[in-house]
């Protein structure tokens, strides 16, 4: 019963960890939109903007390079931010529990426990004879080596 209770904790800690990192991915993905929302509309205005205050000073070919320069710092600028997206306090929590039920689950897997669900579900005479059988056939074959 006790591996049960424990098999169940561990797919809730796991079920709380796969929600909270689905959350946290889709506030990334949502933050990353917003990004590529505002990355648009600074391209359209910005460009033409930028472009037209440099022409004076530089040629229209420089212009256009240090415009696109500036894109290419911004983009990287909002994919670090993205990609250093770390999982929250309630994700690693829920992350050490599950491992934690996994290693209580695999240390109640012993024989003695085995041997208490084999005998509720067989019988106990039944299970006693099998236990038997299997000593008495190992001892035979000891004897013949």
């Amino acid at each position: 019963m006790r591996t049960l209770r424990l098999a169940k904790a561990a797919a809730q800690a796991e079920a709380l960890r796969l929600r909270e990192m689905a959350r946290r991915q889709a506030r990334c993905a949502a933050i990353a939109c917003v990004a590529l929302f505002f990355f648009a509309a600074f391209l359209v205005a910005g460009h033409v903007a930028i472009g037209m205050a440099l022409v004076p000073m530089v040629t229209r070919l420089q212009a256009v390079l240090i415009v696109g320069g500036g894109d290419l710092l911004i983009a990287l600028l909002l994919a670090l931010i993205a990609l250093l997206s770390k999982p929250g306090a309630l994700e690693r929590e829920a992350t050490e529990l599950g491992q934690r039920m996994r290693r209580e689950i695999h240390d109640a897997m012993t024989v003695p426990s085995m041997l208490g669900s084999a005998a509720r579900l067989v019988g106990v005479e039944r299970l006693l004879k099998l236990v038997l059988a299997l000593i008495r056939g190992r001892a035979a074959g000891r004897k013949e080596s």
